[in-house]
């Protein structure tokens, strides 16, 4: 038999390991007498290959005993035991294959162990990757996978987006609850809740509040010491107008500049779902502050009106509340998410584009709303293209009423202190009776 040099080589290495094993007491050469599966190594027509040589692709590294044939292709192993063998996933349980003599003779399983040394059992198969490669997946189940994973992202993100917004109503109620806290600790001291923004001695003829002359100040600031934000009013310029009648400059050192104490970033004055853009906006510059006015605006509106909580230089003390504490607004919520607000900013002229919060939003200007207009208002689409004389009352409705970016309402803050959150389908009549203090309307469901 005419062997090419690889056969021989490959006979020298495993042929005396064999001659061993049998003479330690495997199976003589007449175990495999007269059987006729015997083929030699070499037999093109049996091994599918033209030549003898062996596939590159067997490892023939380390002591190599064994040698099966899956599809054509030779493989050499190193592991047999008397039950079962598996092979990068394949299990060959029936026969086994052994080099003997440049032959490849067909052994019975229940044969193979005592064929092999005793040093060479329980040695663990090693057999190259690339002869068995593992399938790749198809097209179409890669597009099944990926259809599966994004229906589970379909049905997850609503509830995680909802959870999220839950969240996010928490920390806007614990923000007003601290403002409502603050309310009535300073109702506490002074005996009256605290009025809107007031200018002293500019309001002769009112009753109320007298401030010292020239002094200018806002609720917000009135009730930062209540919020542990005393820095910031110890630093405040109050005095607004000079003896002599003219501005003070000093008071607009209050918004000079990112750093200044009225463009300040406070949390507690902001709801996280607020859509708002910049947290401070830069106005226009003046005489008196050329580089512009910076302000930090906030999120909620204190109730307004001549018989509402809040008013200007008013003095509301709880026992004017007789339509009931727990059932008149102290504080809500400001909306500024309005698609249509450049239909009115820009004819207006308000100069206002990132939205109808910014419209003395700042909380050193004491925004307000008023409970008598429409709750959580948004602008009609009948101001689109509308005269600049025809979009007042759209823009004071806008500017000047509750709501929230919340979805489904806005939370409150009642004269008692208690927070809750009331729906955007509350009935009008019973919201804008929350609205005042002594109307005499039953607003039970507020």
């Amino acid at each position: 038999m005419h062997l090419t040099r690889q056969h021989r080589e490959f006979q020298n290495r495993f042929g005396d390991r064999r001659r061993r094993a049998t003479h330690r007491g495997g199976p003589s050469k007449s175990h495999n007498a007269g059987r006729s599966d015997t083929l030699p190594l070499a037999d093109p027509a049996r091994t599918g290959r033209r030549g003898g040589s062996l596939p590159p692709s067997v490892a023939l590294t380390g002591p190599a005993l064994g040698l099966r044939t899956w599809n054509g292709i030779r493989l050499i192993v190193r592991q047999a035991d008397a039950h079962s063998e598996t092979i990068m996933g394949l299990n060959l349980t029936s026969s086994s294959l052994l080099v003997s003599a440049g032959s490849l003779s067909l052994l019975p399983r229940t044969r193979w162990k005592h064929a092999l040394p005793r040093r060479e059992r329980g040695h663990a198969a090693r057999i190259d990757p690339a002869v068995l490669r593992r399938p790749a997946l198809t097209l179409i189940e890669l597009l099944v996978v990926i259809a599966v994973i994004a229906a589970l992202i379909s049905l997850l993100l609503p509830a995680v987006q909802r959870v999220r917004e839950s969240g996010k109503r928490l920390i806007c109620q614990n923000n007003l609850k601290r403002l409502a806290l603050a309310g009535l600790n300073y109702h506490d001291t002074h005996r009256q809740l605290r009025p809107l923004d007031a200018i002293g001695a500019f309001s002769p003829n009112q009753p109320g509040l007298r401030l010292p002359p020239g002094r200018r100040t806002s609720w917000c600031l009135e009730l930062f010491p209540y919020l542990e934000l005393g820095a910031i009013h110890s630093a405040w310029e109050f005095q607004y107008v000079r003896k002599d009648g003219r501005e003070n400059a000093a008071w607009y050192g209050n918004f000079a500049g990112p750093d200044a104490p009225g463009a300040r970033t406070i949390p507690i004055l902001l709801c996280p779902s607020h859509a708002l853009g910049p947290i401070v906006t830069r106005f226009e510059p003046t005489a008196l502050a050329p580089g512009g006015v910076y302000k930090g605006v906030t999120s909620y509106r204190a109730s307004a009106n001549y018989n509402a909580a809040f008013w200007v230089e008013s003095r509301v003390r709880l026992t004017d509340v007789t339509d009931g504490t727990a059932h008149t607004i102290l504080f809500g919520e400001h909306a500024n998410r309005e698609p249509l607000w450049r239909w009115i900013n820009d004819p207006l002229t308000v100069s206002r584009p990132d939205g109808p919060s910014y419209f003395f939003g700042g909380y050193a200007d004491g925004p307000y709303a008023y409970a008598a207009n429409r709750f959580n208002a948004r602008l009609s689409p009948a101001i689109v293209g509308a005269p600049a004389a025809e979009l007042g009352g759209h823009f004071c409705e806008r500017v000047y009423s509750f709501g929230s970016d919340h979805l489904g309402g806005a939370n409150f803050a009642a004269c008692d202190g208690s927070v809750r959150f009331v729906s955007d389908a509350i009935n009008s009549i019973t919201y804008a009776a929350a609205g005042t203090i002594d109307g005499g309307e039953i607003a039970i469901g507020f």
